[in-house]
């Protein structure tokens, strides 16, 4: 490899290093165009184990939705340890405040994605 010391983000590490060090490995689609944005949501209350957060979208198209846990103790699956069902319902807001069904997801993983193709100008 032609290994040129420079301040771009590009890193070489062994790969017994890569694994004593890292437990996932993701790539994801990148676009010239889409816009990244997050929010953090705490989870306070053991009566009520969700969360509902609602959001605008203001440009029809296509949106990827992601409900990441949060991995405090750093546990792999092969330590015995499981996450918990993390569940999306995604529903539009209608103007008589009623909710539309959009899609869902459930996965007993530390993440959970939606991708919607064409999604409409509303409130979620």
């Amino acid at each position: 490899m032609d290994f040129v010391k420079a301040d771009d983000g590009i890193f070489y590490m062994c790969l017994n290093d890569f694994r004593a060090i890292f437990t996932d490995l993701m790539v994801s689609q990148i676009h010239d165009d889409y816009t990244y944005a997050s929010i953090k949501v705490s989870q306070n209350n053991r009566h009520h184990p969700f969360n509902v957060v609602e959001f605008e979208i203001l440009k029809e198209g296509e949106y990827f939705i992601s409900a990441v846990q949060k991995s405090k103790r750093y546990m792999q699956h092969s330590d015995g340890y499981r996450y918990s069902n993390a569940r999306m319902i995604l529903a539009k807001k209608l103007d008589d405040n009623q909710l539309e069904y959009v899609q869902d997801y459930s996965e007993w993983d530390r993440e959970a994605n939606l991708q919607l193709k064409n999604l409409p100008i509303g409130k979620y």
